[in-house]
């Protein structure tokens, strides 16, 4: 992903029916803080033409996160989002992650998906709206 994905990234990122964006999480759409996280190198497109399909964003900082994983819903069950994670995580983990940190919405198809690979879901986050879930990247 480059910052030339911008548009691309947003237009994904909105065309999703679950994990809209919540009130405490306007701060995400700022694009000065996007182009940050997509310039440390670890962001994937998906593209099925030249339309874009699929977006992930890991974020390495003292808690690596995965800021953003969307896969439009017409491509939803093609693999895209699991590769897509799958890509972030091996990022991360060369990056020296020893653990990842992602959050969802509740009862979502994302909340199934993310047990489904074996993250551990906790409770909600602060906001009390969000489950958390981790990843331990110190296992195979």
């Amino acid at each position: 992903m480059s910052t030339d994905d911008t548009g691309a990234f947003y237009d994904v990122r909105f065309s999703v029916k679950e994990n809209r964006i919540h009130p405490h999480q306007v701060n995400l759409l700022d694009r000065d803080k996007l182009v940050e996280q997509i310039r440390q190198g670890g962001g994937w497109v998906c593209e099925r033409g030249t339309e874009a399909v699929g977006i992930c964003l890991p974020v390495m900082t003292e808690k690596p996160f995965i800021s953003a994983l969307f896969v439009r819903p017409s491509c939803h069950a093609h693999g895209i989002g699991r590769e897509l994670l799958a890509r972030s995580v091996r990022w991360l983990r060369n990056e020296g992650a020893r653990s990842v940190q992602l959050i969802t919405d509740p009862g979502s198809r994302a909340d199934g998906f993310y047990q489904h690979l074996g993250w551990q879901r906790h409770g909600l986050d602060e906001y009390g709206c969000q489950v958390v879930f981790t990843l331990d990247l110190t296992r195979g």
